[in-house]
């Protein structure tokens, strides 16, 4: 059966000294992104080990965000929840975070356990 998942990534910080507050905002920004039933998981990751000689280069903080499919991800990018999700940027995330990188992102090869 071939694997068509659909991944949006995010790379954020915190505003130098906004930490509590930008996780505070984060977490709720993510649980009103889950509203839209196309999206299937949601993981808030944050940067223990830098790895590499470009490691200290990574976002603090990664935001995975996976759909069934593009088309899901596309109908999510359009949806009211969305509308919302920004509006809630607007007002309170743009002031405690930056957005250093997003992408969309198909699935190649996925391995589990």
């Amino acid at each position: 059966m071939e694997n068509t998942r659909y991944f949006h990534l995010v790379g954020t910080g915190p505003k130098p000294g906004r930490e509590n507050e930008y996780n505070a905002w984060y977490n709720e920004h993510v649980t009103i992104l889950f509203e839209f039933k196309g999206l299937k998981k949601a993981t808030r990751l944050r940067l223990d080990e830098p790895y590499g000689p470009n490691g200290e280069k990574s976002p603090q903080y990664v935001t995975i965000y996976e759909f069934e499919k593009r088309e899901d991800f596309h109908d999510f990018c359009n949806s009211p929840t969305m509308d919302i999700a920004n509006r809630h940027y607007d007002m309170q995330g743009r002031p405690v975070s930056e957005i250093y990188w997003a992408g969309g992102y198909e699935s190649l090869t996925i391995l589990e356990r």
